[in-house]
């Protein structure tokens, strides 16, 4: 009886009777949960591209060696590096775009540190796959251009274009990598600038791509490089204000993968047409 009133007594002094106040379940997020509807298109959608970079990567395996990437007739074929530099971009976007998939359903709202870590770890995948497009666009579309040297310099430094760019990028992706475990809230806008104009720097390469013979066929890598770095700026538009209505982080994810599969369409097309 004494061990019963005791409990009441404690009761009344934390006022733990009274109903709780309900805890915001958008607390700590960036964007707003993802509830039911939401989180069942997120998964259909991871399906539609699991299966399609399946495909591209069968694809890739049964033709490329037949095609441009192992040609020995044409100089400046893709080869072996050309042929691993696309797969593995195929297989890194996958797995960030499962990684996203997992830490905007599972992973959010979890430990404070965990998920600090966790959405570190999702940032660092999609810089993989970042640093995977432009391995790859360096080792096929652009391997035959752009590692001429384009600079005159008597000390030997800064004379090849396509060298100093790809290590550039390596620097932005491992910068990218490091900022999201050290420093968060450098990192969120640094993000932002990256997705807002790296795809933009192979742009930059297209009047390299068009002195190709075959203008009419690498006009339109040259098209399908330009609009990727347009739905990625989209993607950063829903990215921005995501935090406003649902849905706007899965469109996010949409655009970013509309961008990521004109990319590799792009390497693609300019591995077949020149085979023309």
């Amino acid at each position: 009886m004494a061990e019963e009133n005791k409990d009441y007594l404690e009761a009344i002094g934390d006022m733990s009777f009274l109903p709780q106040a309900e805890v915001d379940e958008n607390l700590g997020r960036d964007f707003p949960k993802l509830h039911k509807g939401e989180r069942l298109f997120r998964l259909i959608f991871l399906s539609g591209v699991g299966v399609a970079g399946l495909i591209y990567l069968i694809f890739l395996f049964i033709l490329g060696p037949k095609s441009y990437f192992f040609s020995k007739e044409v100089v400046g074929s893709f080869g072996p590096l050309g042929l691993v530099t696309t797969a593995l971009m195929v297989v890194e976007f996958i797995a960030a775009q499962t990684y996203g998939y997992l830490f905007d359903t599972k992973y959010t709202l979890k430990d404070k540190k965990e998920a600090s870590t966790r959405h570190s770890s999702c940032v660092t995948l999609y810089y993989l796959a970042f640093l995977g497009f432009y391995s790859a666009i360096f080792s096929t579309a652009l391997r035959p251009f752009a590692f001429r040297t384009y600079f005159a310099n008597n000390s030997g430094f800064a004379q090849n274009l396509g060298l100093m760019t790809n290590i550039l990028i390596i620097v932005v992706a491992v910068c990218g990598m490091l900022a999201s475990f050290f420093a968060p809230k450098i990192s969120k806008i640094y993000n932002y600038v990256v997705l807002g104009s790296g795809l933009w720097v192979v742009v930059f390469f297209s009047k390299i791509l068009s002195r190709q013979s075959y203008s009419m066929s690498s006009n339109y890598g040259i098209m399908m490089l330009i609009f990727g770095a347009i739905l990625a700026d989209i993607a950063l538009i829903f990215l921005l204000l995501q935090k406003k209505k649902p849905f706007l982080r899965s469109l996010f994810h949409v655009f970013l993968t509309g961008a990521a599969v004109l990319d590799f369409l792009a390497i693609i097309i300019y591995a077949i047409v020149t085979l023309g």
